[in-house]
């Protein structure tokens, strides 16, 4: 759909000119010759720019600008005129114009002046949209356990500084909503919250996603787009299942986090990162390390201050929480009340093992609560726990009985012996074979390669 432009000029040549202009580069003009026919369009639909004349029969475009700062539009204005003077232009820009351009306009000129005050805008939009997600209500992070309770505490007092936060846990632990909730204790808490999700981002698309690319970077990119670096300002850019990024993008992250500065894809000029980072994995980087899948400078660097968050079942006793509060939500969902599980019921439900965490519990509670009209769950629905397929092994060995026992038993002490570090006395302990017996099945196995 075209850009919707508001000229405003009492000169019928000169909107005609800038009509014809602006359809020709692919706006969708409209025309008024005085204030009295532009405030009755403004009215009438919204435009995503004003070309303003600095001189009209019924009032000056100064005098209009004016009025329509103090009455709060926020709407671009580039200010036109034939015989302005400098103070002119000073005083329009002091008024919140976005540029001031001279009789007879310039198509080029034009051109370049639009794409760059509406992609300004379209990033003040974006950055307002942004805010408004994460301003407007507390952030609360339930539970009640000592070691939630400790954990609260550690992040209280990072949320004051400008410390980079490493989230370690579980799937389904509550990540997300622990970055949220130190975002919302920060000093940035009026700026935006944006949250990249790392494994959902290909390696030919990292780039673009975090940096931004200018028009013409590559094919498809017809566009300038600012990346998430640039929109989230002074805020705080949460990277989830950080753990995920390829090596490639990971050396790319690094440069952004230590110097703090990025450039778009395809531009040049170099543009500083203000934000602070909170990253979140489920994998144990530590680990990734030394298996060559995470760089070891990148999580020193996310890893100023790391926290691990505990797996429900490390903290049962906060699930009649979390089960309250799910019920809740399907109340106000459903329409309908739910009571909460009997004592008994209660002790089977803490001694679940939820390898799906406090995000499997929510489902749970509201699948059930979906299969009754309430308020009573039945005993039998609060237990019948989903369970998982079982997956079909990956590494099953073909040919005969023998050959197949032949096979495992080489895969298993490859495995024992790699756990022992190579030690091969402590790798034929565990085996509970001789040290020599180990010698002559590795000799026979290295024979059959």
């Amino acid at each position: 759909m075209a850009v919707e432009i508001l000229i405003v000029d009492d000169d019928p040549l000169i909107r005609q000119t800038l009509h014809q202009q602006l359809v020709a580069l692919g706006y969708s003009p409209h025309v008024a010759e005085d204030r009295r026919s532009a405030e009755q369009q403004l009215a009438r639909q919204e435009f995503a720019l004003v070309i303003l004349d600095l001189a009209l029969p019924d009032t000056s475009g100064l005098a209009l600008l004016k009025h329509w700062q103090e009455a709060g539009t926020s709407l671009p204005t580039i200010m036109i005129s034939g015989t302005a003077t400098i103070p002119d232009a000073v005083e329009a820009l002091k008024l919140g114009a976005a540029d001031f351009l001279v009789k007879p306009v310039d198509m080029f000129l034009l051109e370049a002046t639009l794409k760059r005050v509406l992609a300004a805008q379209a990033l003040r939009s974006e950055n307002t949209r942004l805010k408004q997600l994460t301003r407007g209500g507390r952030v609360d992070f339930l539970g009640d356990s000592p070691c939630i309770r400790e954990l609260l505490a550690q992040a209280e007092r990072v949320a004051a500084t400008e410390q980079t936060v490493l989230v370690e846990g579980e799937t389904g632990t509550g990540k997300q909503v622990l970055a949220r909730w130190i975002h919302a204790r920060s000093g940035r808490a009026d700026e935006p919250l944006l949250a990249v999700n790392c494994a959902a981002i290909t390696e030919t698309l990292f780039e673009s996603e975090l940096f931004g690319h200018e028009k013409g970077a590559f094919t498809g990119a017809g566009e300038r787009k600012p990346g998430k670096l640039e929109l989230v300002g002074r805020g705080t850019l949460f990277l989830d299942e950080v753990g995920e990024l390829p090596l490639l993008c990971q050396a790319k992250l690094l440069t952004a986090v230590e110097d703090r500065v990025f450039e778009r894809v395809g531009g040049t000029r170099q543009m500083r990162f203000e934000g602070r980072i909170i990253a979140a994995t489920n994998r144990i980087l530590s680990q990734e390390i030394g298996k060559g899948g995470f760089r070891r400078d990148l999580y020193y660097r996310l890893s100023a201050f790391a926290m691990r968050l505990p797996a429900l079942r490390e903290h049962a006793d906060d699930i009649p929480l979390y089960i309250g509060q799910a019920l809740e939500r399907c109340r106000r969902q459903y329409g309908r009340t739910f009571e909460p599980p009997d004592d008994n019921t209660l002790r089977q439900l803490k001694a679940n093992s939820w390898p799906g965490n406090v995000r499997e519990l929510y489902h749970h509670v509201e699948r059930i609560a979906l299969l009754t009209d309430g308020p009573r769950i039945p005993r039998s629905l609060w237990l019948s726990f989903p369970t998982e397929p079982e997956s079909e092994p990956t590494d099953i060995p073909t040919g005969d009985l023998r050959t197949a026992m032949t096979g495992f038993k080489r895969k298993y002490i490859q495995r024992v012996l790699a756990r022992c570090g190579g030690n091969q006395t402590e790798a034929a302990r565990q085996l509970g074979i001789e040290r020599t017996h180990l010698n002559h099945l590795l000799a026979e196995y290295d024979g059959r390669r």
